[in-house]
């Protein structure tokens, strides 16, 4: 009798920690799981993200993924940069619904002209995020208006089905707000650093300038004009990073004209530095140069790839204008001093 009851009992406990398992620990998981996700502002994942559109107060943009890169459509024609992309997509994913609603939907339904109250009725950032076709489904477009009173949240309204009221934090609202200019490509430069192959840097003064030519053999480099010589390969390699990692500081014609290239010291043969770059064994070219100077050193300048002429940091100009004395090698008896087993030295007087 006693073992039967044992059983019994034994059974009952492992019932019941069974329901404690699955209900309370595994059931609470979920449950948190799911709380996070009705928090969520939109549920998404970056892969079913395909279309963009943000509209700020009279400004459109529009991005869209074309072949796993992204492009801005609107208002012109250009290339996104893909970190700020990725940025945007975290940050409108990361956005989370902060308490109760503030306006319910049945009152919103009822009274529109509730909307003006918070900034809702012409609001100040629109936010449409389109998925792909295999995606349950796209979201209705988030509109934020005002900033509360203490300003610490930002009202926001999802259209659609269900038009409430809400907020979020109006550091998430800050890290949506953003220009064409934060969200298009910047870099001075498109090229691979460890496949440039050559390098011609071109300068222009009134002495008449200097040009240096030099090749890269892996990671040596040699000059070949204006002499030949050993270089400076710490040199070389500082001007392919500078450029290669230099972002445009702002663009001043999107589509320049022939008297906006003169006026900028742009046009043919006025160019203050030149910088050619040989990429791959088919020694592909890319082009910078760099025209007049503004105030504090930065310089107008243009990508033979691209249509805009945009100015570039002074801080990255200083490495183009480099003389055949910092890029040759100072120290030529370096390379060779491994092996060597004497010196002979002959002359006069010696």
């Amino acid at each position: 009798m006693r073992l039967k009851t044992n059983v019994i009992i034994s059974a009952v406990f492992a019932c019941l920690l069974g329901f404690v398992w699955f209900h309370e620990i595994k059931g609470g998981e979920k449950r948190d799981l799911d709380a996070e996700r009705a928090r969520q502002l939109v549920d998404f994942s970056d892969q079913e993200a395909q279309r963009l559109p943000i509209q700020r107060v009279d400004t459109p943009i529009v991005i869209e993924r074309r072949d796993d890169a992204w492009v801005i459509t609107e208002p012109i024609d250009t290339g996104a940069d893909a970190e700020a992309i990725d940025r945007y997509l975290r940050s409108l994913k990361e956005s989370e619904i902060e308490g109760d609603a503030v306006v319910d939907s049945a009152t919103v339904a009822a009274d529109s002209s509730v909307l003006a109250v918070y900034g809702l009725e012409r609001p100040r950032l629109r936010v449409h995020l389109a998925l792909v076709q295999s995606a349950k489904g796209n979201p209705d477009t988030l509109r934020f208006g005002d900033d509360t009173p203490t300003e610490r949240f930002t009202y926001v309204q999802q259209a659609g089905a269900n038009p409430e009221i809400r907020t979020i934090r109006a550091w998430q609202f800050d890290s949506l707000d953003k220009s064409i200019f934060d969200l298009r490509d910047r870099h001075v430069l498109h090229f691979d650093r460890e496949q440039v192959t050559g390098l011609t840097l071109h300068r222009r003064d009134e002495a008449g300038g200097q040009q240096i030519t030099a090749e890269r053999s892996g990671a040596v480099w040699h000059i070949t004009a204006p002499l030949q010589t050993a270089a400076d390969d710490a040199a070389f390699d500082e001007i392919l990073t500078r450029v290669s990692n230099a972002r445009i500081s702002t663009f001043v014609h999107e589509i320049p004209t022939a008297a906006n290239m003169d006026e900028m010291g742009l046009a043919t043969g006025d160019e203050f530095v030149h910088l050619s770059l040989q990429i791959g064994e088919d020694k592909e070219e890319k082009h910078l140069f760099l025209g007049a100077k503004q105030d504090q050193g930065d310089h107008f300048a243009f990508d033979s790839g691209r249509k805009p002429i945009f100015v570039i940091d002074s801080t990255v100009v200083r490495y183009l204008v480099k003389s055949l004395d910092d890029l040759r090698d100072r120290q030529p008896f370096e390379r060779l001093k491994e092996g060597v087993q004497g010196i002979d030295l002959v002359g006069t007087g010696i």
